[in-house]
């Protein structure tokens, strides 16, 4: 399989051969993503021997015909760290983490820019843009993540989001120590013996 960089997409060839692939689902709503349907597709006809050509893969930033788009407003120093994750997430997964971060951010800033309050708009926001990516919990966190260090609203995101998916009192630890909350963990124990 080859992957080639082209305006607004990449372009997926692949000969006969076999692949491995891993299908995201929302994180809530348990759909597949877009992304997800692309490329099991291309598994899936790869498996068979199918020669497949000229899948489109968006690129960060690509729009459709006419539509328009914002650009993040970063934090002092996170434009620079924003590029680097750009560079370094060109997979499937990890390209979807930036670009789900991104159009989420921007949807924010649309609504902070109308006169709303972040922690008023963020959860509703993360789902109302999900749609086309259908994100995984540790996606979201990622997400979350990225903000906080590259967006100039990314603290009070990081600290919302602590509290917003905290059990106990680890959120408020996380934003005491700056660290961000993995919302894809799970805590296992067994009750003690009595």
């Amino acid at each position: 399989m080859e992957t080639e960089k082209i305006e607004g997409g990449y372009i997926i060839t692949g000969e006969r051969g076999h692949g491995r692939s891993s299908i995201s689902t929302s994180r809530r709503r348990g759909e597949m993503s877009r992304s997800g349907v692309l490329l099991f597709l291309f598994v899936a006809l790869a498996s068979c021997g199918a020669a497949v050509t000229n899948v489109a893969w968006p690129v960060h930033g690509a729009r459709r015909d006419g539509e328009k788009g914002g650009v993040m407003r970063y934090s002092s120093g996170g434009e620079v760290k924003w590029a680097s994750w750009v560079k370094a997430n060109t997979d499937p997964y990890g390209k979807c983490c930036v670009d789900y971060a991104a159009a989420w951010s921007e949807l924010m800033e649309k609504k902070i820019d109308a006169g709303a309050k972040l922690e008023d708009i963020a959860e509703q926001t993360s789902y109302d843009v999900n749609e086309p990516f259908g994100i995984t919990g540790f996606m979201y966190g990622c997400a979350v993540e990225m903000l906080a260090v590259a967006w100039e609203h990314g603290e009070a995101l990081r600290r919302w989001h602590n509290l917003d998916i905290q059990i106990k009192n680890e959120g408020e630890r996380a934003n005491e120590s700056g660290g961000v909350l993995n919302p894809a963990l799970l805590s296992i124990s067994t009750p003690e013996a009595p």
